[in-house]
């Protein structure tokens, strides 16, 4: 008797009365699939444009421009 006790839990006294709860049942949407999958896309299409600026542009059409200082033209005039 000790053992049927121990071995005893809420569940089995839920069974015991019939009044389980019914489990949830998880159903796979694939419209929500596929709106996180492009989700996902534009989110990684915007995060390369975003770091993209125009200096970035100019060296991919190869205008580089050189570099010039022309700090000592008004050192030498004051």
């Amino acid at each position: 008797m000790t053992n049927y006790v121990s071995q005893y839990n809420f569940m089995d006294l839920l069974k015991d009365n019939s009044s389980l709860p019914q489990p949830e049942v998880e159903t796979i949407s694939y419209v929500a699939i596929l709106r996180g999958l492009v989700e996902q896309f534009s989110l990684t299409i915007e995060q390369s444009y975003e770091s993209h600026n125009f200096m970035d542009l100019l060296y991919d059409k190869g205008h580089v421009p050189a570099y010039c200082n022309d700090n000592y033209l008004t050192e030498d005039a004051a």
